[in-house]
């Protein structure tokens, strides 16, 4: 009724990326502020990649909730960010998976080395069934109360029309997620967080990169 009279054009394409990281990298925006804002992140997947949901499971249990590794270990215990958070972005051709905090200027390294020390153990040490199965409770519960929302329910089917070509039901990603295994988790996590992938963008009063390339290595 809306849409039928629209004509059929053809789509542009894009230009994929094509990058290949061979070393950490810094990024600093010389800025006078009373706490360094730092986004610490790696390349990942494609938002059509089977790693999807491991991806997902890792990033909440790392950073994705209020009761997340790096939450409880950097503002909890250390009180040294006023927030801290971990996103993953998915696109066509590639996606990363950062960690955004906002720390005291005279602790940033310290948090950074401690946010570098958490992606680690994901990479190095199994997580806990119970801390799986809390992490995959909380991205099926999320799903859930969000499809108490309609423009949350037209984001997951037009998207998934428009970039995945497949349409998967509530019940069918519920399912992914909970087929994600620990071993899963661990090996998405040893193929992310290696040394060379890293990269670091900092806001904050700092100028020489070369001091944080110094502390960013696992």
């Amino acid at each position: 009724k809306h849409f039928g009279s629209l004509k059929q054009r053809d789509i542009k394409n894009f230009e994929k990326i094509s990058s290949i990281q061979a070393e950490p990298r810094v990024r600093l925006n010389f800025k006078e502020t009373e706490q360094a804002h730092l986004a610490l992140g790696v390349s990942a997947y494609p938002v059509d990649h089977p790693n999807r949901y491991p991806l997902a499971v890792l990033n909440t249990l790392l950073g994705g909730v209020m009761s997340s590794r790096l939450f409880i270990s950097l503002r909890e215990r250390q009180g040294l960010a006023y927030y801290v958070r971990s996103t993953v972005d998915e696109y066509l051709d590639t996606g990363n998976l950062s960690v955004q905090a906002g720390v005291r200027l005279d602790k940033i390294d310290e948090s950074v080395k401690i946010i570098l020390s958490e992606m680690a153990r994901v990479a190095n040490e199994e997580v806990s069934a119970v801390e799986l199965n809390k992490a995959k409770e909380n991205l099926k519960g999320k799903l859930i109360l969000e499809l108490e929302d309609s423009k949350e329910v037209s984001l997951l089917y037009s998207l998934q029309e428009l970039l995945e070509k497949k349409i998967k039901s509530p019940e069918e990603i519920i399912t992914k997620i909970d087929k994600v295994t620990t071993s899963a988790v661990l090996q998405v996590g040893k193929e992310l967080f290696v040394s060379e992938k890293l990269n670091l963008a900092i806001i904050a009063p700092f100028k020489e990169e070369s001091r944080f390339l110094e502390v960013l290595k696992f």
